[in-house]
């Protein structure tokens, strides 16, 4: 906890957010063992405004981390081709047009390179070619996503991924135009952890009556039935591995590589 307290301090001081968490979690248990956000409660400040836990009561549009779950519900889907060519830098989807944050792109690349590089015309072309919008939203609603965890904190948000139109579901392969919240990308990313299984966060351990000393609650280890298949989430640690520890200069990661400078 006092690692997680001066990390927020940290990204406080150095980028001024509006809000911020950092949550640490037992991926094989769900026990949440640490969590700090901002703003945050202060017994020492009068005048408090805002009374909220950012981990279940904010959503935000959550990014490129949703490639994870795109691909994983491409890839389980039987119909996922590694070697498909795409040609990077934008895409025209009906009037509208996708672009990656590299806008000259990286010429032409497999779907697999995409990944690596967090190509958003990659995850989009896996909308136009691989699943549909109905497969995405079934695979990312069996995931959590839309719904509450059940994590025991008060007023938790289910977010939103509610898309209809060609662009909308194209965006949302790539995390925009959709909400979630911090506990379900802690609940959804623990499948990795667990083979294709998801485990429901938990903060509170056990609650003591102090007059009787009887346990009047405690929590379990809940997980979900599998939803991936093993070869899946496989497949799915070795993309996620080569974006930060692959040998390709282009990987979006590679500056996190604990042995880069």
């Amino acid at each position: 906890q006092r690692f997680t307290e001066n990390a927020i301090r940290n990204l406080e001081a150095a980028y001024k957010p509006k809000w911020g968490v950092i949550a640490v979690m037992d991926a094989r248990t769900g026990a949440i063992l640490a969590s700090s956000s901002i703003p945050t409660f202060d017994p020492n400040v009068r005048n408090i405004t805002n009374y909220q836990s950012p981990f279940v009561t904010y959503t935000y549009e959550p990014g490129s981390v949703m490639k994870v779950y795109s691909y994983s519900c491409a890839i389980d889907s039987g119909k996922y081709n590694p070697n498909q060519i795409v040609k990077s830098g934008s895409i025209k989807i009906g009037d509208d047009e996708v672009r990656d944050w590299l806008r000259v792109g990286w010429g032409n690349i497999t779907l697999d390179k995409g990944f690596a590089y967090s190509s958003n015309v990659a995850a989009s072309t896996i909308m136009q070619t691989t699943i549909n919008k109905t497969e995405l939203r079934n695979c990312l609603e069996k995931f959590g996503f839309g719904d509450t965890t059940g994590v025991e904190l008060a007023n938790e948000s289910s977010g939103d991924i509610s898309f209809v139109y060609p662009i909308e579901v194209a965006t949302a392969a790539f995390g925009q135009g959709i909400t979630t919240t911090v506990m379900q990308q802690l609940q959804a990313m623990s499948m990795f952890a667990n083979d294709g299984k998801t485990v429901t966060p938990r903060i509170v351990s056990k609650i003591i009556d102090p007059n009787t000393g009887k346990v009047t609650y405690e929590s379990k280890v809940t997980k979900s039935e599998k939803l991936i298949q093993t070869s899946t989430v496989t497949k799915m640690k070795e993309l996620m591995y080569d974006v930060v520890n692959g040998s390709d200069p282009n990987a979006s990661g590679l500056a996190y590589h604990t042995n880069s400078t």
